[in-house]
């Protein structure tokens, strides 16, 4: 278990410091999708890929 936890404190300081957006991943399921639906925005048109919008 060290090496996670060792990952987890080496990793998620990078990933806070270049994130536009964070998600409670602890909030109820459905606040999740939402808040991922929200931040979801089309690529090229209808019909198209959608990617994780990067402001919020």
């Amino acid at each position: 278990m060290g090496g996670v936890l060792n990952d987890l404190e080496t990793v998620e300081p990078l990933l806070r410091a270049t994130a536009t957006v964070e998600i409670d991943a602890i909030a109820p399921l459905g606040q999740v999708v939402r808040r991922l639906g929200q931040l979801s925005t089309p690529i090229g048109g209808a019909g198209a890929r959608t990617r994780v919008g990067l402001r919020s």
